[in-house]
């Protein structure tokens, strides 16, 4: 009788034994599922105004008895307002930019009087939408409007035309953005004068969105 109990205690304990390693086996230890951040996205929509500084750059000439070309060089301040909406992806808007102050030079390559002359922008301005999407934190745009000049050399000239360029903005801050732009103007022929005026900007500004 006693070699009965022994015997069966020990085939229990074998099969617990090995009911306990079939456990092991069995059990799987759940996933643990990551979690993800979701990356921030700037609020684009809103009004916003600011300052711009433009380099200008390009070509004047003109295709008369008294032809010359000239390369243009100058500066400008300007400030701007405007307004964005968010559509989707997709960012649009439209922005009026004021010149507040500019002068610059012509430096003849070929005719003229002189080697250079000076002249001062007594107002120019530009009206137009922007289309762009995000891009790396930022916003990257190109920009298509309406243009107008008034410069003063010996006289005064003045003129309308359009203006076609890209951008980049940036947030520093939630409220405040760094941005450059490029564009480039046409304005045909300058009223008065049979001068046909292209100039480029390169410009950097800092804008205050609300």
């Amino acid at each position: 009788m006693l070699r009965f109990y022994c015997v069966t205690s020990m085939v229990l304990l074998t099969a617990t034994v090995a009911q306990a390693g079939n456990l092991e086996e069995v059990i799987d230890v759940p996933p643990v599922a990551s979690i993800v951040t979701p990356a921030e996205v700037s609020d684009w929509t809103g009004f916003y105004a600011g300052l711009q500084f433009d380099a200008v750059a390009g070509k004047t000439e003109r295709d008369s008895l008294s032809s010359f070309k000239a390369d243009l060089e100058g500066s400008i301040v300007s400030g701007f307002v405007g307004y964005r909406w968010a559509v989707g992806r997709y960012i649009v808007g439209a922005e009026l930019d004021i010149a507040l102050n500019g002068d610059g030079r012509m430096i003849y390559t070929e005719g003229g009087l002189g080697p250079e002359r000076p002249y001062d922008i007594n107002s120019a301005l530009r009206f137009g939408g922007e289309f762009g999407g995000e891009l790396g934190g930022g916003l990257a745009y190109m920009g298509l409007g309406f243009t107008m000049l008034d410069v003063k050399l010996d006289s005064e000239f003045d003129d309308q035309g359009y203006y076609v360029g890209i951008g980049y903005d940036y947030f520093v801050t939630d409220s405040i953005m760094v941005g450059v732009e490029i564009n480039y103007h046409d304005f045909g022929e300058l009223d008065g004068a049979s001068d046909r005026v292209t100039p480029i900007t390169l410009g950097m500004s800092a804008a205050y969105k609300f």
